[in-house]
């Protein structure tokens, strides 16, 4: 029985490097937004040409390449890419589990894969890195030879690092795997002195480099050749630290390359990051929350349906393709009561529950057969998890738990259309699921039945219905401010004769009409322009309005007393959804079809 080709059956005995790439979606993200690694991928032609490749496929499971010479720098890729026949100028070899493209005419399976190189390959550790790349003894000895510039006593060993890479920097971690050490070792410099340099860069040496050193050098006298050793012409000359430590016969390497020119205005703007994507961003950026650092993260959908979750480095962390652009909103739910987020969300025809890793979670997604017209709806009653979801079809409700089941003992007699997204308040003890109609405003109890009938019909629009002072709050279709009682009473607060907004929270009621808004008794007169989005945050005790002109594309930020927040208004191509951390102010900006900005201010 003839033996399964494995992927090291495709790596030279004379490979130079070995990459080895779990994550295509981030490695892409680094070489499209960093500096430094998108020069890198530019400098040599057949580098290019393979980065090219993987940025314009898409793979089915982890990919590994491999660089080697002949009369030329050669690469081999090996994976399983979805649409590889569509690249005819590479030579292909189609193997039981994976496929191998390669620039070379003669590719053929290597025959001497007992090599320490080879073997020690698989080794390589992907956890949280972009990519993983192995260098020969060759390259390993080039390499540090820049790095350091001593000479060395003892041969060394395949060195073996884990890449990452935000915007701005590259990080460096890796193992030598022999003894290796220097003469004049004991030249160090001290970690206070680069803590306190005055040349900015972005660097936590708690992190990034472990405590105790044998050698590190930072300023280096000349720029150096970083991949030379690829045929690489790019020369860091950025700000950058490397570090070696001798422990038990192996070498551990830190290091960092730092892009960042100018700390104090990007602190002073608080621009945090930019990312830039291969498509037109379509949905979002929806802003959401990791459960394992506590950071503020964000998930934008493309126009081919994909969604993307940025982490707060600005690295994509993983892409998904759904059926669909979403409806409206992304929400976040602890499904199994653990501390753990899941994302909730729909499309046309699905109803989504994926978790932080982008997988499907249990049964979902729950297809239908008509469309859902208007956002979902998440209730939790108690706030014990017990979650509930509603779902919206026309004249339809339906409502499941959190699992994908259907609410046994929910029961809505359909009548008119739906014509806005159902919410649920609580006052005086009685739960109320709102919501209207095209004839009527509807409020329900838990069972979905009548709680309460309005006593005076009126013709409303589709804006939202809102809680102020223990009553609701909404506007009708001829621009009337209405509130209703638990009684069902109807009385009507203001009348305009425009177009307005309505937005409330607790106590705080925000109405903008015309070049006007308005909180409680405070009014700001604001440029005219086509407004929409108006909404109101309360965190402890700090309340803040916000608007998007989108005729200006333009995003106001207000305090309660309608003082336009420093730095504001902020350009983007849509509204803003804004999370407020204390004093601290997250959001993400589409500044264009494919980019977004992240912001962390101050307020």
């Amino acid at each position: 029985m003839e033996k399964v080709s494995e992927v090291e059956d495709y790596i030279p005995s004379n490979a130079t490097a070995v990459l080895k790439i779990n994550n295509l979606t981030k490695f892409k993200n680094s070489i499209i937004n960093n500096e430094f690694l998108g020069s890198v991928a530019k400098s040599n032609n057949e580098i290019s040409n393979a980065v090219s490749f993987l940025k314009k496929n898409e793979f089915n499971d982890s990919i590994t390449i491999c660089f080697y010479y002949t009369d030329k720098l050669m690469f081999n890729i090996i994976g399983n890419p979805k649409n590889a026949d569509s690249f005819p100028q590479l030579f292909q070899k189609k193997e039981k589990m994976f496929r191998v493209l390669s620039n070379n005419p003669f590719l053929k399976r290597n025959i001497d894969k007992e090599s320490s190189f080879i073997k020690n390959f698989k080794k390589m550790d992907q956890t949280n890195s972009n990519f993983s790349i192995a260098l020969n003894k060759q390259k390993s000895k080039d390499l540090l030879g820049l790095f350091f510039n001593k000479s060395k006593e003892k041969e060394e060993g395949h060195l073996y690092i884990n890449i990452d890479a935000t915007n701005n920097t590259v990080l460096f971690n890796g193992v030598v795997d022999k003894n290796y050490s220097f003469t004049n070792s004991n030249n160090k410099i001290n970690l206070d002195e680069i803590k306190n340099s005055d040349i900015n860069f972005s660097f936590n040496p708690g992190q990034n480099l472990i405590d105790d050193y044998d050698l590190m050098n930072t300023n280096i006298d000349e720029p150096i050749d970083l991949l030379g050793f690829l045929g690489s012409k790019e020369k860091v000359k950025n700000f950058k630290i490397f570090q070696l430590k001798n422990s038990n016969g192996i070498a551990n390497l830190n290091g960092i390359i730092s892009d960042i020119n100018n700390n104090d205005e990007k602190s002073a703007s608080g621009l945090h990051f930019k990312l830039k994507l291969d498509q037109n961003i379509t949905k979002g950026p929806f802003v959401v929350k990791n459960h394992i650092n506590k950071k503020t993260e964000l998930i934008v959908q493309d126009e081919n349906n994909a969604l993307h979750l940025i982490n707060n480095l600005g690295q994509i962390e993983w892409s998904k393709k759904i059926d669909g652009q979403i409806t409206a909103k992304i929400d976040q739910i602890d499904s199994y009561k653990n501390g753990k987020l899941q994302y909730v969300f729909s499309t046309k025809n699905k109803l989504y529950l994926i978790d932080r890793k982008g997988r499907d979670v249990g049964k979902f997604p729950l297809k239908f057969n008509d469309e859902i017209t208007q956002p979902i709806s998440i209730f939790d009653y108690d706030k014990n998890k017990n979650y509930r979801i509603l779902i919206t079809q026309n004249n339809e409700l339906f409502m499941f738990d959190s699992k994908g089941n259907r609410v046994k003992g929910f029961d809505y007699n359909k009548n008119e259309e739906i014509i806005n997204s159902p919410k649920h308040f609580r006052i005086s003890n009685k739960d109320l699921i709102v919501f209207k109609t095209t004839k009527d405003l509807v409020i329900l109890n838990r069972r979905g039945r009548v709680r309460i009938e309005t006593k005076v019909k009126l013709g409303y629009s589709s804006s939202d219905i809102f809680r102020f002072n223990n009553k609701l709050i909404t506007k009708t279709n001829n621009n009337k401010v209405i509130e209703i009682n638990l009684n069902g009473d109807t009385k009507v607060l203001d009348e305009y004769t425009s177009e307005l907004k309505l937005s409330s929270i607790e106590d705080y009621l925000v109405i903008q009409n015309q070049n006007k808004i308005s909180i409680n008794k405070n009014i700001s007169n604001i440029k005219f322009g086509n407004y929409t989005d108006l909404r109101i945050y309360n965190s402890k005790n700090k309340i803040l309005v916000s608007i998007f002109d989108s005729q200006n594309k333009e995003n106001y930020l207000f305090n309660e007393k309608l003082e336009l927040i420093e730095g504001f208004p902020i350009k983007s191509e849509s509204a803003i959804t804004y999370l407020i951390n204390e004093n601290k102010l997250e959001f993400g900006v589409k500044s264009d079809d494919k980019s977004i900005i992240f912001f962390k201010k101050t307020i």
